[in-house]
Order: structure tokens, then C-alpha cells, then sequence
């Protein structure tokens, strides 16, 4: 306050001279110290944390460990566990934007256990996993005093929420007045590792599905089961090894992230870079991730356009015809029977479009937008991109007709969108029975 230097304080990781550090938040204040050459205790750390209420210590981690002995306590399949590692690894970054991890599956599935144990790895808490704010500011708040940030036991997140989540997972400010009665601003910036779990997909909507890494998880079967005890102490053995296998992977990150050569960069691409350039330090192929990560893009298209009754109409629309221009008006009329009777303004139409439209292209639909007509209005474009008209293909037994490839596949991502929204509806009765009782 008087003249003295002023500095920046961090929660759990921070980083400083092209090193990261992270807090034990332990009574002696160590940190482990992560560069390029492997990584150490360091009993003062250059960087200056803070412990807010609640934040637990980490184990001092232990060389020799493996990743894989987390493999053996969580409920995920080949190309989940490809994912969490992923996401493990981007959390001890020292800057986002960070992935988001979507984990969902049936009850029994052991969604919340996993959500914990994932967390407890680089940020225990005494509330690992809470319920989702009610308000953005709230958020901010729960961001500002803990690292990772899980949210438990989630319905769907539509509207603001979704969008706030976005926000914190790349960082973007909130900016609020201090006091009601005054008019200065308290303003929030922070980007965090971001946990979300429900029974059906928690993230829906296009802009959030692109960040998320999406992760189902399987019924547990009866005779697999543990207790809650069992697994509980098999991972506090485990956790320091496991531990030091993630900061070594991290070190390699730091040494190799700045010579990796990628032949495409996709989407979160500092994130893709940072975890391929980890990879060999744990034993994982990184084509294996590549496969599992562009599995992952694949299913955020087709989920966005299950969420969405514009999409999986224009979809639909798409079978039918190759291609297709006039205004959002026009447009309307001819979804007429694939929105099913929802009412749909003009500009609404057009909003959901946007939203949706680079998840069609992924799909084989492009939407262009531009001006046309004699009084300059609006114009809509639908192209398909694959000409799926049935084809003859002539043989011992004459002409027979081959199923289209397009045309298929939009039939089932139909049908799988109808099952889904049957699923919800299921739930949601399922919900308001109990809240009855």
C-alpha cells in the first residue's frame, strides 16, 4: 500500500519465467516447480498464492508412478480415457482457454465419484463437485477462489448458463458494480478447468459442444461394483505416483510444445498441441488420441444438431432437396412439417441457423447467407453437399437401387434425435414424479 512493489497472486498453478508452479497448499507452502528438465519441490516459490477457504493439499507426488493406475479406478471406455488424459493435462496449464469435460451416463454409472477423484487429482477441494450458480457473478466468484471448477448432477444448461460456462472455460471478463451504492466496478477475469456431469449431456447448444470433451460412461455392473471406501483408499495410494506421472508428461509438454508439427489444427488447437506434445512421457500413442479427439469433434456436429429443432429440420429438408434459395419466410414455409408445428419468427429462424450452420457443413449441408431478389432481402442458401439421388447399378438380376450414403445416415441421426428427446421427456416426468412424493 505504501510504496512497495504490487503483485499478482495465483490459485493452485501460476506460471512465471516459462516455468508452471504448482501449490501442495500445504503447511509449509511448497510448490512443485515444472520446466522443461523434469520438475521439484521448491520449498519458495517465486509466484505468490493464495489459499481460499475450502482448497486441500496435494500429496507430495511420487517418480515411478504411472498414469494408467487411474485407468484401473475410473468407469470409462478406450476412447474416454483417451479424453480425461487430455483434459488431466491441459488443467496444469498456466493459461486457458481450457476444454471443457462433459461427463454423462445412467445412474449407477458413477458420474460424480469420477468428477471428484478427477479433481482431487490437481485441485482437492472439501465440496468437490456443487451445483451450478444461479448467477453469473456467482460463478466469477467460485472461479476467483478454486482452480478446477465442477458442477454436479446437471439437467442441461440452456441459455445464459451455457454461455457463461463458455465464457469461463476461454476467459472472458465479468465486469459488476462493487456496491449497489456506488459506481465502481469489481471485475472478474478467470479461465478455468471446468467439470460438468449429468445423466443425459449437460452441454447442448453449438458454441459450448466445441470446447467440451464429451465422455459417456457405461452402467457399472453389479458384480464390477466397489464401494465407495474401497476405491476411495486404492486412489490415495495411488495419487502421488499418478501425480508425478501427469507433472513428467507436463514437463514434457513445456519441452516439445514449441517443435510439434501438426498436418491440421483443429478446434482448441492450443489445447490439441499442448496434450499431443505430453503424450510420449505417458505411454500413450498420440494417433490413438487423435483418433479418440476427432471422434470427438464428430459427435459435438451431430449432438448439436440433435439439440436442435432447426437443425435436425433443415437436415431433414436436405434429403429431400438438393438445393434450395429464398428468405427466412420462404424458409419457414417449406419446415412447416419438419418443425412441427413450433413457431418460428423469421429472425429466429435465421439466429438458430447461424448457430447451427457449421455444424451442418461438418454434416454435408452448407447455409449461406447473402442479399438477392429485386428488393435486396435476406437470402438463404441450403446446398447439399453430397448429390445422394439413388443411383442404379446394373447386375446379373437387372437395375437395383443402392441406398444412398447421405440420405441414410441424416435418416438416423433423425431417428437417434426422436430417441433422445424421448429420453429427456422420460427423465424430465421421472423428476417431477419424485418432487411429487
Amino acid at each position: 500500500m505504501f510504496g512497495n512493489d504490487v503483485r499478482d497472486t495465483f490459485v493452485r498453478i501460476a506460471g512465471h519465467g516459462g516455468k508452471i508452479y504448482l501449490d501442495l497448499a500445504d503447511e509449509q507452502w511448497r510448490a512443485i516447480e515444472i520446466d522443461c528438465k523434469g520438475w521439484r519441490l521448491v520449498a519458495s516459490p517465486p509466484v505468490m498464492f493464495r489459499r481460499p477457504k475450502g482448497m486441500l493439499p496435494l500429496p507430495e507426488p511420487a517418480t515411478g508412478g504411472s498414469i494408467t493406475e487411474l485407468r484401473e479406478l475410473i468407469n470409462v471406455d478406450e476412447q474416454g480415457w483417451m479424453l480425461i488424459v487430455g483434459w488431466l493435462l491441459a488443467t496444469f496449464r498456466d493459461k486457458g482457454p481450457y476444454p471443457v469435460l462433459v461427463i454423462y451416463g445412467p445412474q449407477g454409472s458413477a458420474k460424480s465419484t469420477t468428477s471428484k477423484l478427477l479433481r482431487s487429482i490437481v485441485d482437492p477441494n472439501v465440496a468437490p463437485a456443487r451445483s451450478l450458480p444461479s448467477k453469473e457473478k456467482d460463478l466469477a466468484i467460485a472461479a476467483k477462489n478454486g482452480w478446477v471448477q465442477s458442477f454436479d448432477n446437471l439437467t442441461g444448461l440452456h441459455g445464459d448458463k451455457s454461455d457463461w460456462i463458455c465464457r469461463l472455460a476461454t476467459g472472458a471478463g465479468l465486469a459488476t458494480r462493487k456496491l449497489y451504492r456506488d459506481d465502481e466496478e469489481s471485475i472478474f477475469e478467470a479461465s478455468r478447468p471446468i467439470i460438468l456431469n449429468g445423466i443425459t449431456e449437460p452441454a447442448s447448444k453449438s458454441d459450448l459442444l466445441d470446447r467440451s470433451l464429451l465422455i459417456a460412461l457405461p452402467t457399472i455392473r453389479d458384480n464390477m461394483r466397489r464401494t465407495e471406501q474401497e476405491l476411495l483408499e486404492a486412489f490415495e495410494r495411488s495419487r502421488p505416483g499418478i501425480l508425478g506421472a501427469l507433472l513428467t508428461a507436463v514437463s514434457a509438454a513445456i519441452k516439445n510444445v514449441g517443435t510439434v508439427k501438426l498436418t491440421h489444427l483443429p478446434r482448441m488447437a492450443d489445447f490439441y498441441q499442448w496434450v499431443v506434445a505430453a503424450l510420449s512421457s505417458v505411454g500413450i500413442d498420440v494417433s490413438a488420441f487423435q483418433r479418440s479427439y476427432d471422434q470427438n469433434l464428430a459427435d459435438h456436429n451431430i449432438l448439436a444438431i440433435e439439440s436442435s429443432r432447426v437443425g435436425k429440420a433443415v437436415l431433414n429438408f436436405a434429403r429431400r432437396q438438393f438445393s434450395w434459395s429464398g428468405t427466412a419466410s420462404q424458409l419457414l414455409i417449406e419446415l412447416k412439417q419438419e418443425l412441427g408445428g413450433n413457431s418460428y419468427r423469421p429472425n429466429t429462424l435465421s439466429q438458430e441457423l447461424r448457430r447451427v450452420q457449421p455444424n451442418l457443413e461438418k454434416l454435408g449441408v452448407r447455409i449461406e447467407f447473402g442479399r438477392g431478389g429485386p428488393n435486396g432481402d435476406r437470402i438463404i442458401t441450403i446446398t447439399r453437399l453430397e448429390n445422394d439421388i439413388s443411383e442404379s447399378a446394373s447386375g446379373a438380376s437387372g437395375a437395383s437401387t443402392r441406398t444412398p450414403p447421405f440420405a441414410k445416415w441424416a435418416a438416423g441421426v433423425m431417428k437417434n434425435a426422436d430417441r433422445r428427446d424421448g429420453r429427456r421427456r422420460q427423465f424430465s416426468q421421472n423428476v417431477r414424479s419424485q418432487q411429487r412424493k
